[in-house]
């Protein structure tokens, strides 16, 4: 299992886990390397364990920490419209991606969302982050848009 909690050690103290709304019941969690092995109840051997490949393991809002001034959780800006400095809308975030020097806003655009912007999520480029009004400003020229 990969955390994308920070720190990633964070995601075992929060706690219970759900995949598709289903309670997860954990045996035992030991780290192996940059991620973690976890067994479940029920989940005996190799093969069983492969049907829960590539899923999200969730956990409710309610166990997290509030985020910081300044500071947003990833799901938060899923969905925003991105509008850049002089108004005009770019598109909307479809998901962040975590790239070591800094993570990065995938915004879908167009009509039809299926082109993307990769937009740096750093401060030069990203300024005000309305959540109640779902708008996020980013410094972005629109070329090719």
């Amino acid at each position: 299992m990969k955390s994308y909690a920070q720190p990633a050690e964070n995601l075992l103290r929060y706690k219970p886990w759900y995949v598709h709304g289903n309670e997860l019941e954990i045996r035992e969690i030991k780290p192996h390397g940059d991620a973690y092995v976890v067994r479940l109840t029920g989940i005996n051997d190799r093969e069983a364990a492969q049907i829960w490949k590539g899923r999200k393991i969730e956990v409710s809002r309610s166990v997290l920490p509030p985020a910081g001034t300044g500071e947003f959780y990833w799901h938060d800006l899923i969905g925003l419209k991105v509008v850049n400095a002089q108004g005009l809308e770019l598109g909307r975030v479809s998901s962040l991606l975590e790239t070591g020097s800094n993570d990065v806003l995938v915004v879908k655009t167009g009509s039809d969302g299926t082109d993307e912007l990769l937009i740096p999520f750093i401060k030069d480029t990203v300024g005000d982050i309305d959540l109640e009004a779902g708008v996020l400003v980013a410094d972005w020229p629109i070329d090719g848009l």
